[in-house]
């Protein structure tokens, strides 16, 4: 369960996914999916290919449908930190934080990425522990902040400069000098599951810039802040430029904490097709609008 600041604090958050439970949530509670495990029998689709031996998203999974091309991204940056994510063998299952499997038809493929042994990482923590992770990995210490869902903003340089939260009631604020000067990976994890605890869908959402959507790209986000809110990350995608249609790959936790896991869609397709006249975005999860979709600042 995701910690609160106060009584106060729980009755005007709103919690990551599908955690709440209130009087106001019956309208937001019916956008939510239940996941099942029920393996429908669909005609194979012949637009993809999956090879099995690859251990990356950019090896494993490819787009075969005609005019349908990966856009080129830049080195090192986000999208090509995204399609360079390890993966668990093809026949790896996906796992909830206690170890347990996760039955559920619809995983296309795993991140070879560990998580806490707490049911801290869920839907919107995993796409933050996603950017985080490519933030460390660059360097890019300045750019390593997220909003709790109070509005304090919670800085890694602050955390590695040995400052530490102070919380009481609703108010929230940095000690100077808690803890010694530490910009190390272990100190690093140990900040983002402060994030984990008091931020999520809600303040994630209130955190990214709107898109349009003709302009998507790897590493937006598609996201509802709510009671429950879902977050889920394009961690691949191909376009047509005749057409402006776009196939995108997307990537979720869910609740409760599980490792991060590539979705297929209800055809068994890893790929999800956008065109520009869309507005809904059903996945297997949750269902979206493509005004959901909203991108990092840079």
């Amino acid at each position: 369960m995701k910690h609160a600041f106060s009584v106060l604090f729980v009755a005007s958050a709103i919690v990551a996914c599908a955690g709440a439970s209130s009087a106001n949530t019956v309208e937001a509670n019916d956008t939510i999916k239940e996941e099942s495990n029920v393996v429908e029998e669909v005609t194979p689709s012949t637009d993809f290919r999956i090879d099995t031996s690859g251990m990356t998203i950019r090896t494993r999974f490819c787009c075969t449908a005609d005019g349908f091309v990966r856009p080129n991204v830049k080195a090192g940056s986000w999208a090509d930190y995204l399609l360079n994510l390890p993966l668990h063998p093809a026949d790896y299952p996906c796992h909830y934080y206690d170890g347990g499997t996760k039955e559920w038809s619809f995983t296309a493929a795993v991140i070879n990425m560990d998580i806490d042994n707490e049911d801290i990482q869920q839907c919107a923590d995993a796409v933050m522990r996603l950017r985080g992770e490519y933030l460390y990995s660059t360097k890019q210490y300045d750019k390593l902040h997220f909003n709790f869902t109070n509005g304090f903003r919670c800085d890694f340089v602050s955390w590695a400069e040995g400052k530490r939260v102070g919380i009481q009631g609703n108010k929230t604020w940095w000690n100077e000098n808690a803890a010694p000067r530490d910009y190390s990976y272990s100190n690093f994890r140990k900040w983002m599951r402060m994030v984990f605890y008091y931020a999520g869908s809600y303040s994630l959402s209130r955190e990214l810039k709107p898109i349009n959507l003709s302009d998507l790209q790897i590493g937006d986000v598609l996201i509802i802040g709510g009671t429950p809110g879902h977050a889920e990350l394009v961690v691949d995608m191909y376009k047509n430029s005749t057409t402006g249609d776009v196939r995108i790959m997307l990537a979720q936790s869910y609740m409760p904490a599980q490792e991060i896991e590539i979705i297929y869609n209800s055809d068994y397709s890893p790929w999800y097709t956008i065109t520009p006249n869309d507005t809904d975005v059903n996945t297997t999860s949750y269902y979206f609008s493509t005004s959901n979709f909203m991108r990092f600042a840079e």
